[in-house]
């Protein structure tokens, strides 16, 4: 418990340093520690995992609906699997899973200041092309259902025509990262690497997307 509270201090600390804290950030942009019944699960292709949560503990058990939700973007082909009592810490480019059994990973955006760099955490260490932060009434749901919702085909692939590229409400290329706050208490946010675009719209939709000139360049080496 000591150590999760440490890990908390220290991403404060080091996203002040960064001139994160500055700026007027939500609270859903803050760093937080939360603890429950989390699912992560990757997509057949590899390239996206979802990890949910629904927050209890043994006084005030998991409710079976999910909290918190989040959308790992790979630069190549992953497997992570996970189900069971588990603490999370995010910070706006970083998240990181501590299972009960003290295994866990440590997830950040490539290129990105994060809180936690220093690698004695006995933990797994990921680099992701994207991250973005689910709440709110969108995923109010089953684990099952949030995966299904997050694995959907994203645009980080080479496949063009997707609509969750287009129109964002807020990002767009060249955004760095974005975040919306929909009807009913929903939002999301994202955060991507060079080379992805963050692009976020109502009711809840955050992800990073690939620039434009990649996926021409990919369109033209496939003909």
């Amino acid at each position: 418990m000591i150590r999760r509270y440490v890990l908390v201090a220290l991403a404060v600390a080091l996203l002040a340093g960064a001139g994160l804290v500055g700026r007027a950030i939500r609270s859903e942009d803050s760093p937080f520690t939360a603890t429950g019944d989390v699912q992560m699960v990757t997509s057949p292709d590899g390239l996206t995992t979802a990890v949910s949560i629904d927050v209890g503990d043994s006084k005030y058990p998991p409710d079976g609906l999910v909290d918190h939700a989040f959308r790992l973007q790979h630069k190549a082909v992953q497997a992570l699997a996970y189900n069971g009592l588990a603490t999370i810490t995010y910070a706006n480019s970083q998240l990181i899973l501590e299972t009960a059994d003290d295994a866990g990973w440590v997830v950040t955006v490539e290129g990105t200041v994060t809180p936690v760099s220093d690698r004695g955490l006995p933990y797994a260490w990921l680099t992701v092309t994207g991250l973005s932060h689910h709440w709110g009434a969108k995923v109010r749901r089953s684990h099952k259902e949030v995966a299904a919702l997050l694995l959907a085909t994203g645009c980080m692939t080479l496949d063009e025509g997707d609509p969750s590229c287009d129109d964002c409400e807020a990002g767009g290329p060249g955004a760095e990262g974005c975040s919306v706050e929909c009807e009913g208490g929903t939002g999301c946010l994202a955060r991507c690497s060079a080379g992805a675009y963050a692009c976020c719209s109502c009711p809840g939709t955050c992800r990073c997307c690939k620039d434009k000139e990649i996926i021409l360049s990919g369109s033209l080496l496939r003909h």
